[in-house]
């Protein structure tokens, strides 16, 4: 029942949203048609009766006759004459634009309803195979570009003729900065998703390892190509052997040390290969390699430019209230056909699991899956506790403190139930847990077993078959270690509300000041990491002080409305900021602002949970 009403509210209901603004302007334009009936009606009927020339019997009748016939009836019929339908030229005017609106609005409803119906079904289709889901999701995406690109235009002009009609009916007045607000989010929202079609989205994905060359490990290069035969698949192009937890395979051009690679790469964990033996890691690339052999990356490469550019288009319509509902149409659209991608991962993963088994048996590939997460969950449990510390760490000496404390850990941590609950990292696809994949594959495994191999080095590793295989490892660890410590201190930067000069130094050193000039140069506004300065202010506003933020824009200026403290210093309950006069963008000064602000937020947060830890 949870999942059900889960599904309704993540994915059905933002669908639906798309359907709010034709259907509002629908109605709209026929209740504005109803009025301006009755309006013209009872304006000639109060003429009639004021006119003293026409008899009361005639009277009666031409008030029949307008109360039956109103001006739309005249408009908008072919039987009448030109002279009789040029008395109501100047209501007839409205009422065919009020007609060309509702019209448009038709059309908008019949469309979403058409794509909606559409979406539903190849969804439902999809979910048969892979290559099914794959065409499915190619029509529907190529649909559903299409779609909301001419949604954002159509519900643009029906936006900016009700800011008129809708204002000058329901207030005899109109906006224009609404209209020209609505008018404006429509046209560059459309232009911006159209460039982003143009835009070439397959780049490389960046991997920190080593490229290994057939040379260095030449009876390796022969077990992965006698696996693929096997399979009946070519075998990968490249292998990049890395300090990361984790195998994995792609189709995706890959960029190590600034150089791209294409065609297939396989990844593996050099640490892990150190300490799995041959037949388990052979098990684990067979897994991968099945990968290859169902096509699983050839679909992985073809769908994810398209799930990218979804979400370019989910960034460029989140920028305007007027283009919300395509917005939430496109989340309704992406987290459905989720649904499918999960379903169909879990497919291939289990698919490759069988096969894996089936080549090298399945006791073999539950070893390697129980030794991967207990050296994983071990690692994780050293990184944690490092990443934890409150200070700058100068050495991470991450093998000797997996060497050291491995076996400890081993007798006295998880239970065997709670490590194989947990689930294998992967970048492109979701693995079920450890435990049930074992199950799957039709084998028990004992844990405690399992825990006394995975102490000792194996005998024979594929470590040791490669060439300079420590060097490459200690090289390889000592980049991950630079870049866990990078990673560590920016981090603190988050955390630190600067006590001293140390602490400072650290945020400032990935927070410092941005100092924008206006356009004329005569004022001038400073963003720190704990508060905004601005020249035409009577001092700064500190981010504490700070209640709630407001982007707003007035007479077609931009805005930042701070609301603040009673007891800031030199300003009163608010502080505004008129960003359209700088010269960064208003887009560019708000990352700025959001970016500092949210820092300071984040080192507030864990401020208070660092000291309820303590108490």
């Amino acid at each position: 029942m949870k999942f059900k009403i889960s599904i309704i509210r993540n994915c059905i209901l933002p669908l639906l949203v798309i359907f709010l603004i034709p259907v509002s302007c629908y109605y709209f334009y026929d209740y504005a048609q109803d009025k301006e009936d009755r309006l013209f009606t009872e304006a000639v009927i109060e003429k009639i009766n004021d006119d003293k020339e026409i008899p009361d019997e005639e009277k009666s009748s031409l008030i029949a006759l307008y109360q039956k016939n109103p001006p739309s009836f005249f408009c908008f019929s072919s039987e009448y004459p030109p002279e009789i339908k040029e008395q109501f030229k100047d209501v007839c005017g409205s009422l065919e634009l009020y007609a060309l609106f509702r019209e448009i609005s038709l059309w908008a409803i019949i469309f979403s309803l058409f794509v909606f119906l559409l979406v539903g079904t190849l969804l439902i289709i999809s979910y048969i195979s892979q290559p099914i889901q794959y065409w499915c999701f190619v029509i529907s995406w190529n649909m559903a570009k299409i779609f909301s690109i001419v949604q954002v235009l159509a519900q643009g002009v029906l936006l900016v003729s009700f800011f008129y009609y809708g204002t000058i009916l329901l207030f005899d007045r109109y906006f224009p900065y609404l209209i020209g607000i609505a008018g404006f989010a429509a046209a560059y929202a459309a232009f911006k998703m159209i460039v982003a079609l143009l835009k070439n989205v397959n780049f490389p994905i960046p991997l920190k390892g080593h490229v290994l060359q057939s040379n260095e490990a030449p009876v390796l290069y022969s077990e992965i190509k006698g696996v693929c035969g096997k399979l009946n698949t070519q075998a990968p192009d490249n292998i990049v052997l890395g300090a990361e937890d984790n195998f994995f395979v792609t189709e995706h051009p890959v960029s190590v040390n600034e150089k791209v690679y294409s065609g297939r790469t396989l990844y593996a964990s050099l640490l892990h290969l150190e300490n799995l033996s041959q037949s388990e890691s052979n098990a684990i690339f067979a897994h991968e390699m099945a990968h290859f052999s169902g096509q699983d990356t050839w679909y992985s490469k073809k769908t994810s430019p398209k799930l990218i550019r979804c979400e370019m288009y989910l960034g460029i319509l989140n920028e305007h209230l007027t283009t919300l509902p395509v917005l939430f149409f496109l989340l309704g659209f992406r987290s459905l056909f989720e649904l499918s991608f999960s379903k169909i991962s879990r497919d291939r993963e289990k698919r490759a699991d069988a096969l894996a088994a089936k080549m090298f048996g399945g006791e073999t590939l539950a070893n390697a899956l129980g030794k991967f997460v207990l050296y994983s969950k071990f690692r994780n449990y050293i990184e944690q506790n490092l990443f934890s510390k409150e200070e700058a760490i100068q050495r991470v000496n991450l093998l000797e403190k997996v060497t050291a404390g491995f076996s400890e850990y081993l007798k006295k941590g998880d239970s065997g139930e709670e490590l194989l609950n947990i689930s294998v990292p992967h970048p492109f696809d979701s693995h079920p847990p450890i435990a049930k994949r074992i199950k799957d594959v039709g084998v028990s495994l004992d844990i405690e077993e399992l825990k006394k191999e995975a102490i000792t080095k194996p005998a024979n590793s594929w470590f040791t078959e490669i060439h300079n295989a420590k060097a490459i490892r200690d090289r390889l660890v000592e980049e991950y270690e630079n870049e866990f410590i990078k990673e560590h201190e920016k981090d603190l930067a988050y955390r630190y509300l600067p006590n001293d000069n140390h602490e400072r130094a650290v945020v400032e050193k990935y927070f410092p000041s941005v100092k924008v000039k206006s356009k004329n140069e005569t004022a001038h506004m400073v963003f720190d990491y704990e508060k905004i300065t601005y020249s035409e202010w009577n001092g700064p506003v500190y981010y504490k002080s700070i209640k709630d933020v407001e982007t707003t824009e007035s007479m077609m200026k931009k805005y930042i409305i701070f609301a603040l403290e009673k007891n800031t210093p030199n300003h009163k309950s608010k502080a505004k900021l008129c960003i359209s006069k700088m010269q960064k963008s208003p887009n560019e000064i708000v990352d700025v602002f959001n970016l500092y602000y949210s820092r300071h937020m984040t080192a507030i947060e864990y401020s208070k949970k660092s000291k309820d830890t303590k108490n």
